[in-house]
């Protein structure tokens, strides 16, 4: 069993083995984009990828931001969101994952490829 760990600011996500080992890096800050940290990781049902979110320093600005664990390839799916959790959505026309974003009084999807 492996987790998913921020070492907190000025850090990046970590996987660590539960039997102890090595850390792994996963993701780094990266400065020329303002990043301070990446925090509230949580992996995603297949264990493939981990949601997570980058802080810029201004909460507003922070990203909601997908890692995949094998690539270490990140892509940002909500800009001014933070803390982002998984669940899944139940629809009588389909079953998909969602994210979901309240952004003023809009509620906006995005697909996500556990």
């Amino acid at each position: 069993m492996r987790t998913v760990e921020s070492a907190g600011p000025g850090s990046g996500l970590w996987r660590v083995s539960a039997n102890g080992g090595e850390p792994e890096e996963l993701s780094v800050l990266d400065p020329a984009e303002g990043e301070t940290n990446h925090a509230w990781p949580e992996i995603l049902p297949s264990g493939n990828a981990v949601l997570f979110t980058i802080l810029t320093g201004d909460i507003e600005n922070a990203h909601i931001t997908v890692l995949d664990l094998s690539s270490h390839e990140q892509k940002v799916l909500v800009s001014g969101g933070s803390s982002p959790r998984y669940a899944r959505v139940s629809c009588p026309a389909r079953d998909s994952d969602s994210l979901r974003k309240l952004d003023g009084d809009q509620l906006s999807n995005s697909s996500v490829r556990s």
